[in-house]
């Protein structure tokens, strides 16, 4: 592993190289040595929500497959101390009125919602590019989430819960993050430290050519014994711009295969990779965060 850039005119501060699967405590270690990782608790008091630029528009997505995890994306929601439009996908139409029940049980800030349905395919990531370039340039920060389930892996058990733990865990929390995207610095990416059972598996794995052929599609190249630190499991806060790569590629609908439960090696794996890689072309850094609570737990419980 190192933490210097190849790139010297790029922000990232910390690239993962030689990473072996028996590696995990020094990959963490070495995470937060780099300063990637925000260990304190994300709240201020005054509320740091004060800070974030009021003209700034907030996007949010969310996908859900699975309809018994409809009410605890939602509930998630009540953590954004600001106005946001919410785009939920969906790809079965039963789930359009479960959506707009459980909106209607919490006060939320939420100003407009869209349902939208999708096909079945590429996952999460491509309905976030859909939407992505449905909303157009308006937006200055986006936030997408999933209603993720590793049911091939019981290790995985509590994965879901650790991410959207993190990046709902009080409105202080999430003000905290908004305050880091909405700031002069170049934090474009915010995402959580990751779940200590995935940590063996944050490498391009055996999706690194169609990763890099991704990026050369969006104008950049890769590395192939290296990475820059990405969002496993792709939920994250991110400033719209971060992402412009992606948005401006001509990568689309008839890129990704159709949806056979595949575990690995399809576009959308190889695109959760590329986040960090994405911000990164697009001049910008990442920031993991860890605990939210004072007491080092999550603060929310899922």
């Amino acid at each position: 592993m190192q933490s210097s850039n190849p790139d010297p005119s790029a922000p990232q501060r910390f690239r993962i190289t030689g990473f072996k699967a028996d590696q995990e405590d020094m990959l963490i270690s070495k995470l937060r040595e780099s300063g990637m990782v925000m260990e304190s608790p994300l709240r201020q008091h005054p509320s740091l929500a004060g800070n974030v630029r009021p003209n700034s528009k907030i996007l949010v997505h969310f996908h859900i497959y699975y309809e018994d995890l409809v009410d605890e994306l939602i509930e998630c929601l009540c953590s954004i101390p600001m106005q946001f439009d919410l785009v939920v996908t969906i790809v079965d139409d039963r789930l359009n009125e479960t959506v707009k029940s459980a909106l209607a049980k919490r006060s939320t800030q939420v100003d407009s919602v869209t349902v939208l349905r999708v096909p079945n395919q590429g996952r999460d990531i491509l309905p976030f590019i859909t939407v992505l370039r449905r909303a157009g340039p308006d937006y200055d920060i986006v936030c997408h989430a999933h209603s993720k389930k590793s049911i091939h892996a019981a290790r995985l058990k509590g994965w879901r819960s650790d991410l959207l733990g993190k990046l709902f865990a009080t409105p202080d929390a999430v003000a905290g993050i908004l305050h880091m995207l909405n700031s002069d610095g170049d934090i474009g990416l915010v995402f959580p430290e990751y779940f200590p059972p995935i940590v063996r598996h944050i490498h391009w794995g055996q999706n690194g050519e169609m990763a890099a052929a991704a990026a050369r599609r969006m104008g950049f190249e890769v590395c192939e014994e290296s990475l820059i630190p990405f969002p496993a499991g792709s939920m994250f806060w991110a400033r719209r711009d971060a992402l412009l790569p992606l948005i401006n590629s001509d990568i689309g609908p008839g890129d990704f295969p159709e949806e056979q439960g595949q575990q690995d090696r399809t576009l959308a794996h190889a695109l959760e990779r590329l986040v960090g890689e994405i911000a990164s072309h697009a001049g910008y850094a990442a920031q993991l965060i860890g605990f939210a609570g004072a007491d080092g737990a999550n603060a929310r419980e899922i």
